[in-house]
């Protein structure tokens, strides 16, 4: 089952946005969330990682305005996915839609990166 992470920031705490973001427990919740028919943005992170307390935020943000779900893989307890989807940097996000990744990048700015894949970013 996925839970919730201590990244959760609390930049918004509605009933939408806590069910939309989603810690990684097990492999069979990351295939599920990778194929699902709508955008789905997973995000790849370590708690040591400086930029990756920055980037979280910014994209829980995300979900909750557009309504994407967000998945958040800790690659120190899913080193073996990491590596399967060619993560190389920290933090590293991927936007897909029944699994196909529409874009990748790696590092902040989360928003500027993901406004022409997303419903409602400027």
């Amino acid at each position: 089952m996925i839970r919730h992470t201590r990244y959760l920031t609390g930049i918004s705490r509605s009933k939408r946005h806590l069910s939309s973001v989603k810690l990684l427990r097990r492999r069979s919740d990351f295939n599920s969330h990778f194929s699902n028919p709508e955008p789905t943005l997973t995000t790849f992170v370590a708690s040591w990682a400086g930029p990756c307390s920055v980037v979280v935020p910014e994209l829980e943000a995300i979900s909750c305005e557009t309504g994407a779900p967000l998945l958040i893989v800790d690659v120190d307890k899913h080193p073996h996915l990491a590596c399967e989807q060619g993560v190389t940097a920290l933090p590293t996000t991927t936007l897909a839609k029944e699994g196909r990744i529409l874009t990748k990048f790696a590092g902040v700015n989360a928003r500027k990166r993901l406004s022409t894949f997303l419903p409602g970013e400027p």
